[in-house]
């Protein structure tokens, strides 16, 4: 296919464009085939195209793998548009018939999970697993999710967070791999779970919502969902497993927060499209996980650390060959002015790019944005900064922008549930605030 500027883009709105053809329009726009061009109310588009600041656009995160020779060996078992959600009442679970252990063959499974709150000791949301024999695997509750192999136990995630759980079985071993996400931390999780039983099959099936006490007779009802879960009869490998578990398969919702925003890492060329969510992360995070301080501004907080390689990490590989590394500017904290840059493939707003007025349109807040508007087009009003989390509730959440508040040195500016602006953001506060990503193309 040839792209070009003269026609092939003519008319198009951004959710018609295939990946492949996103990154043939950002090549357009770098190498000033097309324009960036204003309509007669002021608004930004592409020229020639239907792309407009403030469009919408989405994409799923977290990793799957598919292959044309293994389509009769992979079952998606639960798929992210239809997840389940289980009560812990008896008789509501999914019973897949799946015998996964009923012999001893190459396999991987991946599950998106949730744990609600109000869970008994014991409460099974997966099992493929002989309660009389120990036979087979499972994942449960007890003060935390647990995952079993045999009688062999481990815990696996910490509270009712959202995470993603990856079992690996090489055929003639004896133990279990197993692949956590470990999302509120810098780096996923491996357990490695040993069984000295040598004939461990089982032919119990793969259950979600509860367990089975007996062959016929289910029990260990759960409260929780799973947002998705699929399964390899194959050895997917070391590599493909960590990858699955790297993110949850959350929905991120964008829009268009404007183009050329940003100067990539060369810093030279400008970004084409620039993007801003318009729904908070489903993880809540502390902006510094150790110290409430806002030395160094946003190069030094590990909020900016965990999203460029646990969020980057998590975004499917179609999506993070387009987004770019770009200079991200923030004052360096401890009431001082100056400001200091750190190379992000993921940011989170500057306050001068969330409002537009006194003082927050000052020069020591808009040199923290390189763009020659400093406020996104669609942030002018407190009720335009709302942002909402999974569950549809409103959210405080961060910015990038050192505060001035207190003694100058602890804290953040963040935007709080009703939209207002507060300067007094612990950094290390208990349950953290919502994360509000940026990117650019």
């Amino acid at each position: 296919c040839h792209y070009s500027n003269d026609t092939y883009f003519n008319g198009r709105k951004i959710t018609d464009l295939k990946n492949v053809e996103l990154y043939a329009l950002t090549r357009l726009i770098e190498d000033g085939k097309i324009s960036i061009v204003k309509d007669e109310s002021g608004f930004e588009y592409i020229d020639g195209t239907d792309i407009y600041s403030s469009d919408s656009y989405s994409f799923n995160m977290g990793h799957d793998y598919s292959y044309d020779d293994l389509n009769d060996k992979t079952f998606t078992l639960i798929d992210i548009n239809n997840p389940r959600t289980f009560t812990g009442t008896s008789g509501d679970y999914y019973d897949t018939g799946i015998t996964v252990l009923d012999a001893d063959r190459d396999f991987v499974l991946a599950v998106d999970y949730e744990f609600a709150s109000g869970n008994t000791s014991g409460a099974t949301i997966m099992e493929c697993y002989d309660q009389n024999s120990s036979r087979g695997f499972k994942l449960s509750y007890a003060s935390n999710p647990t995952v079993a192999w045999m009688s062999s136990s481990n815990e696996c995630a910490t509270g009712t967070n959202r995470e993603m759980l990856v079992l690996r079985h090489v055929a003639g071993e004896l133990g279990l791999h197993v692949y956590t996400s470990n999302l509120s931390s810098a780096s996923i999780g491996y357990i490695s779970l040993s069984n000295d039983i040598e004939t461990f099959t089982t032919n119990f099936s793969l259950i979600f919502g509860c367990g089975k006490r007996t062959s016929t007779t289910y029990g260990y009802y759960a409260k929780g969902t799973i947002h998705w879960a699929k399964l390899w009869y194959t050895d997917l490998g070391e590599q493909a497993c960590r990858n699955l578990a790297s993110y949850i398969h959350e929905n991120v919702e964008l829009k268009i927060a404007g183009f050329q925003r940003y100067f990539l890492e060369n810093g030279e060329q400008l970004s084409s499209i620039d993007f801003v969510a318009d729904k908070l992360l489903y993880t809540k995070k502390k902006l510094n996980d150790n110290e409430g301080t806002n030395v160094g501004g946003w190069t030094n907080a590990t909020l900016n650390t965990w999203l460029n390689n646990r969020v980057f990490a998590g975004m499917p590989v179609q999506i993070q060959q387009l987004v770019k590394k770009v200079k991200v500017k923030s004052r360096k904290g401890e009431g001082s002015d100056n400001i200091i840059e750190s190379f992000c493939h993921i940011y989170i707003p500057s306050i001068s790019e969330l409002c537009n007025y006194s003082p927050y349109n000052e020069k020591k807040y808009t040199d923290e944005s390189d763009a020659e508007v400093k406020c996104i087009s669609h942030f002018t009003n407190p009720e335009d900064r709302i942002m909402y989390n999974y569950d549809g509730n409103a959210a405080d959440y961060w910015t990038r922008s050192p505060s001035d508040g207190g003694d100058g040195k602890s804290y953040f500016f963040y935007i709080s549930a009703n939209g207002g602006v507060q300067p007094i953001g612990q950094t290390n506060v208990s349950n953290g605030r919502g994360v509000l990503i940026e990117f650019s193309i």
